[in-house]
């Protein structure tokens, strides 16, 4: 079988999903090959080459091209970043790579922004796609299947035509293996079924299976028939490794939906990951960083914005610690590497203690990262001592709020008078905080947001990293499933033909923060909070590699 991610997703370190996925199916007698085609879809478009083509292109047919108002029509004139952009574009991959021979990185270049503005080049050559490292727009909704089937027909803008068209040039048309496709973020609908189309095009008789976090959300779609659904042939919902297993042996196979929330995969039977089919060295960071997970779903699972345990199975389940480091001290040797990535929706202080201890008692030398709530247990400096003398460098909370009230309407787990005691404990123990925060929860008035403020303001020396979103109504989340929307004092909007909307707007009741007020009011912070406290946002590029 063919395993395949596609773009558009974040490439700074191999997705899980797949590498388990492959391991599982192996030690059970299946064959399997992963293709990250997501990193090296990115790694083909940023060559110099294909950036100063996009330029060109550009250049040849500017009036369509000009965005009112946006920095890319600066592009079309001359403008003095052109030639750097192409002079420094090598260097600009090169230092994620950290690559030195040949490169001086001791001058104050931001490479990070060379590879934006050459990523804005590329979009306006595709006008009117809009393609960065963490996201992707067309003209075309990948909300609506009647857009995406669109949408992958169109060559003005769709510039994942060309390249599987390229890629799939490898395969060997008279074999039968199936191929899978993970969903697992809405930027990767178009590719994903432009990817589809031309696999039955080149390959009609090969089969084609999706699976995934947006497949899974989106089963009653995918599962009966849509505009889409010549496309593919089945999908695996929820966790993949024993129902794609059943699915391939012949076991299980009756109708396009393959699995469901009542069964429960054992995690404690899974095998270790296997990343080696995998461009390790591909990703866009200065180190490679190997996801870890101690358990799936969250142990909380109650808040009442959240969906994302809805893609796994219906119950919370952990690993023992031993096994956890078992499979660390496993990739650390096998891939050569010491950063890790704890991918749970939180991993509990406990079960973090018990892996920290199982660290050092092994004198396991690692870096890594985990998801946590904020848990009173992280105000005991023992705790906290621990998981730091066991290589934690980073712990990301789901802040959302400094008002007591907002966090008790969201059902958060949250020590909620403890947080600046939780902070300053892990911060001074070594180990960075990053918090996400969110406004414009159903219910929020201005004075929760000031209420936000003035705790990010007292607590600033103690956060190190921050996210400011605005909150975003999801279609498996707890209040969307509300029978009764007045007691948040909001109504979400149910537009027609946007059969795969995940995401919805609403309308807010007078004197409550609306959409339109939330959305002003997180780019206000954003700025604020990174010209006058300096402080970034760490979780769309790993941070451990700093703390060597």
């Amino acid at each position: 079988m063919i395993l395949i991610f596609p773009p558009a997703f974040y490439p700074h370190m191999p997705y899980l999903a797949l590498p388990s996925i492959k391991a599982f199916l192996e030690i059970n007698g299946l064959r399997s090959e992963v293709r990250d085609y997501n990193v090296l879809f990115y790694r083909q478009i940023l060559k110099k080459q294909f950036v100063e083509e996009c330029y060109n292109k550009i250049v040849a047919s500017p009036v369509e091209r000009l965005r009112e108002g946006d920095i890319n029509s600066t592009l079309l004139t001359g403008h003095e970043d052109i030639p750097f952009i192409f002079d420094h574009l090598e260097r600009a991959i090169a230092s994620i790579d950290g690559i030195e021979d040949g490169y001086d990185f001791s001058d104050s270049i931001d490479y990070s922004k060379i590879i934006d503005l050459a990523l804005m080049i590329i979009s306006d050559a595709f006008y009117p796609l809009d393609l960065n490292l963490s996201d992707l727009e067309m003209s075309h909704s990948y909300s609506s299947s009647s857009e995406v089937k669109r949408a992958i027909e169109d060559r003005t803008q769709n510039i994942f035509i060309s390249y599987f068209e390229n890629e799939l040039d490898d395969f060997n048309d008279a074999s039968n293996e199936p191929f899978g496709i993970s969903i697992t973020a809405q930027t990767q609908i178009i590719p994903a079924f432009t990817l589809c189309r031309l696999i039955r095009e080149k390959m009609p008789e090969r089969k084609i299976i999706l699976g995934g976090e947006i497949v899974t959300r989106l089963a009653s779609i995918f599962k009966t028939d849509n505009c889409l659904s010549s496309l593919y042939d089945d999908i695996i919902i929820f966790e993949g490794e024993e129902r794609l297993l059943k699915y391939l042996s012949g076991n299980e196979g009756n109708g396009k939906a393959i699995g469901s929330a009542e069964t429960i995969t054992d995690i404690t039977s899974l095998p270790s990951p296997n990343f080696e089919d995998l461009p390790l060295t591909q990703y866009f960071d200065k180190n490679l960083i190997l996801s870890i997970q101690a358990s799936r779903r969250c142990y909380w699972g109650k808040c009442k914005f959240c969906d994302i345990p809805y893609g796994y199975d219906s119950i919370y389940r952990h690993r023992d610690a031993k096994q956890i480091v078992d499979e660390i001290e496993y990739l650390k040797e096998k891939y050569q590497t010491r950063y890790f990535k704890f991918i749970d929706d939180a991993v509990h202080p406990i079960l973090m203690r018990e892996i920290s201890e199982e660290i050092l008692k092994r004198n396991i030398s690692i870096n890594w990262e985990v998801y946590a709530i904020l848990e009173k247990q992280f105000m005991d400096e023992e705790l906290v001592s621990t998981i730091s003398a066991a290589g934690c460098k980073w712990l990301y909370f789901g802040f959302e709020s400094g008002d007591k009230s907002i966090v008790s309407s969201m059902t958060k787990r949250s020590s909620f008078p403890n947080v600046s005691q939780i902070l300053s404990t892990t911060a001074v123990a070594g180990i960075k905080n990053h918090l996400w925060v969110m406004f414009g929860f159903p219910g929020e008035k201005l004075s929760n947001y000031e209420n936000t403020l003035s705790f990010i303001e007292a607590n600033k020396s103690n956060i190190h990293s921050i996210e400011v979103n605005q909150f975003s109504l999801t279609k498996h989340s707890a209040i969307f499933q509300e029978t009764d929307y007045t007691k948040y004092h909001f109504k979400p909007i149910i537009e027609e033909n946007q059969d795969l909307a995940l995401l919805f707007d609403y309308t807010t009741e007078d004197g409550f923060i609306d959409q339109h007020h939330a959305k002003e009011l997180v780019y206000k912070l954003r700025d604020t909070i990174e010209q006058e406290s300096g402080l970034v946002n760490a979780v769309r590029s790993s941070n451990i590699f700093y703390d060597d």
